[in-house]
């Protein structure tokens, strides 16, 4: 009888014990998850390879009687998220660095960019003092890199000139569509 019991005891408990773990509740925890997208758009966000630097040389017949190109590879670099226009400006003439009141034009000077590394040559543009378009509704892009082609044609204004060092400076900007 106390076997009876006993087992009868163990049967109640296993039934009490499986009862109450099938009616115990689940709790559900429920999580938000949200992505928020912002337009960017930013010139040479990581670092160009290219030269910030550009010089051309005039020291024989034979550079003053040709065109000049430098093309400066990987020069600037734009991050945009909607397509978008690459501007060109220039400070002003070029001065002479020895003898500053002595200036060449900055229309001797013509820019063009393309996408690198392998994309085509835009049409140049000749710098001026107010924005100049010179990539025009690019895709947006991350970390798109961009070659530049520096050119001074043949110009007699060159030979003639005070023989010296001139420097100006170029800016670029970018704008959104």
């Amino acid at each position: 009888m106390k076997k009876k019991l006993f087992t009868m005891i163990a049967a109640l408990a296993i039934t009490f014990g499986l009862s109450n773990s099938v009616h115990a509740q689940t709790t559900v925890r429920s999580i938000a998850v949200t992505v928020e997208l912002k337009d960017i758009i930013g010139i040479s966000p990581t670092t160009p390879t290219g030269s910030s630097l550009v010089e051309f040389l005039y020291e024989t017949a034979a550079q003053y009687n040709s065109d000049q190109t430098s093309t400066i590879t990987d020069q600037f670099r734009i991050t945009a998220t909607k397509a978008y226009d690459v501007f060109l400006k220039g400070s002003g003439p070029f001065v002479g660095q020895t003898t500053s009141s002595n200036t060449l034009d900055l229309n001797i000077l013509a820019v063009s960019a393309r996408p690198g590394p392998s994309g085509t040559l835009q049409t140049a543009v000749v710098p001026t003092t107010s924005d100049q378009l010179l990539i025009t509704n690019s895709p947006a892009a991350l970390d798109q890199s961009f070659d530049v082609s520096y050119k001074i044609a043949k110009n007699p204004v060159l030979l003639t000139s005070v023989k010296q060092k001139y420097a100006t400076s170029l800016t670029l900007s970018v704008a959104a569509h």
